[in-house]
């Protein structure tokens, strides 16, 4: 093999460029099929024919077709320009989250440049508590505990407040530090347990109704001093999805009544950091809604609902020294308005 036709990734690894070169190339030029939910298509087909058949009668009822037209003509102007507006604004914030993923990739390559060629025995690590639980909106939390093993977050929120789209949030904070003067590589996991109900109301109108919308998630992001590694695809896991949609002037409302009960897996790996830094993890329970003409009930609080997360779990890839404990003297806690404080 010539040094021209070969990549050294290094000292070990040389890679045969032609035929990684064909390897991708046999891949792009596989075909993919179009998966679209069952019954997209005659939904569609349906519609547009459906709509045919209206007109006539519509007017021969003495709606006048053109004026109809000219409404749904300015009001798809309206939205074209609205979401051109939305489209800069998202933009930006794209341009940012970009940024945010670029740091986090360059962490993770000094981790893995770290790694490289070195033989390693993982080190397990269990921080059973977290230092703080927090929530926002306030008044999301209602109550929580904290204790090894077993913190628990009692979360509630009724809004009826119309909304684009809003979050609420319960935070499980865990750290720990790295307890020598030299670079640690680590993993990190954690589990979170929800049992809940959700019901959403929607009301009705006269061609169309309202809508309330719930999407339950978790995630984990990982603070490495001023970085935020939240970019890696373990960091984020989907729970349920409520959703009522109001009817026309035939229809009374809608509602979205769901129990939730579920768990989640979050993991991160390939995390640098540096000698003696403290590393914040946070474990997120997030209710993202919206409400047209509706409303939301969340209730993760009465009786036997929670939101539940055991531990953060780590695992230390690089020698741990003398000590590898959480970096705070856990004392007993106690709960004081809503939050848990030692």
């Amino acid at each position: 093999m010539s040094k021209q036709s070969a990549i050294t990734l290094d000292k070990n690894l040389v890679l045969d460029r032609a035929k990684a070169k064909a390897a991708i190339d046999a891949i792009n030029d596989r075909k993919h099929p179009m998966l679209l939910e069952r019954g997209v298509q005659a939904r569609g087909k349906l519609r547009k024919k459906l709509g045919k058949e209206l007109r006539p009668l519509s007017a021969s009822a003495g709606l006048d077709l053109g004026k109809l037209d000219k409404a749904l003509k300015g009001s798809q102007a309206e939205l074209k320009k609205s979401l051109a507006q939305e489209q800069a604004a998202t933009a930006k914030q794209y341009a940012q989250a970009h940024k945010l993923r670029l740091a986090g990739l360059a962490n993770t390559r000094a981790a893995l440049e770290q790694l490289a060629g070195t033989a390693y025995l993982t080190t397990p690590i269990a921080v059973s508590t977290p230092f703080f639980i927090g929530a926002r909106p306030v008044g999301f939390l209602e109550d929580s505990t904290i204790a090894p093993f077993n913190n628990v977050a009692k979360a509630s929120l009724h809004i009826t407040q119309n909304t684009d789209g809003s979050s609420a949030k319960i935070s499980f904070y865990y750290a720990w530090q790295n307890p020598i003067d030299f670079l640690a590589v680590l993993n990190c996991s954690a589990d979170v347990i929800v049992n809940g109900h959700v019901k959403n109301l929607a009301d009705d109108g006269i061609f169309t109704g309202g809508s309330a919308t719930v999407k339950l998630r978790t995630e984990l992001n990982v603070f490495v001093g001023p970085l935020t590694i939240s970019f890696q695809q373990g960091q984020k896991a989907n729970i349920d999805t409520i959703t009522a949609e109001g009817g026309g002037i035939f229809d009374v409302g809608a509602v979205g009544d769901r129990d939730v009960s579920a768990s989640t897996h979050l993991s991160a790996s390939n995390i640098q950091v540096e000698g003696s830094r403290i590393v914040v993890f946070e474990v997120a329970f997030v209710a993202d809604y919206s409400i047209d003409d509706g409303s939301i009930d969340v209730d993760f609080a009465s009786g036997d609902r929670s939101v539940i997360c055991p531990s953060l779990n780590i695992e230390l890839l690089t020698p741990p020294g003398p000590s590898v404990q959480p970096p705070f003297v856990l004392e007993p806690f106690k709960s004081v308005s809503g939050r848990s404080v030692r």
